[in-house]
């Protein structure tokens, strides 16, 4: 599996930057502060992306109609549609926000995605999955779980993460992959379960069923990162959240920053126009630039002065009128005239 551009999905933790300077939505679904109570499993959450053709063609298409968009405040289709097929460089994030507030991560890689990062222990089942090289099958599911187990030495729980779901299904069933994750969570070991999922790889039924096991579910759709959980706590409120976020491509290769989520809609259409904002008393008001110094013209002048002079005529109305003592208020219209 290769990444934007063309370049293979490698990172280092060197090159991960954060610029949030408050609790970010993502940040609090992956905190280790979350307490669990001790009878409850390990906090399961779902990654859910897509790589269809139908996402990788519009964002390879360019858009000709881009300031309509920036003026309607609508995401352009290229845009969303390269949002959407970033799933694995978001997933790049998630493990190094992980990896920022735990002393290890256990890594289940299938392949599809590659890293260097210190303190990441890897269970690689790409290599070798029939186990024709001598080691463990993906076939036999209890080796599996013994296998990740192992690889969980510290004294504290931490996170156990999943590149894809997919071989694992298509090999045991979707029955026996939420049991093996049942058991996992269960063991004590794993703080939090997270599991990437390509939607196009699952059939609808096993997808629901997988979406009904999990505790929180993050899914990348539409050009937005979309966020609902349930309480860390057990105390069943659900919560939904939006995780805004930016892909920066360089020499280096490409990236996804997470961000607070900033109303920039007025912004940028005041940019679009030439316009400046200006901010008092909590209120912005548009001012033109070239209006600031416009000249105003003199039928315009004789206009302005000539509806400030004007006055209209002045009514009063008196409650004992002896000329409202005839209206019949039953029937108002009997003293028309026809």
């Amino acid at each position: 599996m290769r990444g934007l551009k063309g370049t293979p999905n490698t990172f280092s933790a060197n090159k991960m930057t954060r610029t949030a300077t408050t609790t970010l939505p993502i940040d609090h679904l992956l905190s280790n502060k979350n307490q669990r109570p001790v009878h409850f499993p390990s906090y399961f959450i779902i990654f859910q992306h897509s790589l269809r053709l139908e996402l990788r063609l519009t964002s390879a298409t360019p858009n000709k109609s881009s300031d309509l968009y920036k003026s309607a405040g609508v995401t352009e289709p290229q845009v969303a549609s390269q949002r959407d097929i970033s799933g694995f460089l978001i997933l790049k994030e998630i493990i190094s926000t992980l990896r920022h507030g735990n002393e290890s991560i256990v890594f289940v890689t299938t392949g599809a995605l590659c890293f260097e990062m210190d303190g990441v222990k890897i269970v690689d089942l790409g290599r070798d999955p029939l186990g024709w090289e001598g080691g463990f099958s993906l076939n036999d599911l209890e080796g599996l779980m013994q296998k990740i187990e192992q690889m969980s030495t510290s004294q504290r729980p931490v996170p156990l993460v999943f590149d894809s779901l997919a071989p694992i299904i298509e090999a045991h069933g979707i029955e026996q992959t939420i049991t093996l994750l049942a058991c996992l969570r269960r063991t004590g070991k794993f703080s939090s379960v997270i599991a990437a999922v390509l939607q196009e790889m699952l059939h609808p039924h096993d997808h629901r069923l997988l979406e009904d096991s999990s505790d929180a579910i993050i899914t990348l759709e539409d050009g937005m990162m979309q966020i609902v959980g349930k309480s860390h706590r057990g105390t069943g409120k659900v919560t939904k959240e939006i995780q805004p976020f930016r892909i920066i491509s360089d020499e280096k290769g490409s990236r996804v920053v997470f961000h607070v989520q900033i109303n920039d809609k007025l912004e940028d259409k005041a940019n679009s126009l030439g316009t400046e904002k200006k901010v008092t008393d909590g209120h912005i008001d548009l001012l033109s630039k070239r209006g600031t110094n416009r000249i105003t013209l003199k039928h315009e002048e004789g206009e302005r002065n000539f509806s400030a002079e004007r006055k209209g005529p002045r009514i009063f109305l008196q409650d004992d009128d002896p000329e409202f003592d005839d209206l019949d208020e039953e029937d108002p219209d009997d003293d028309l005239d026809i």
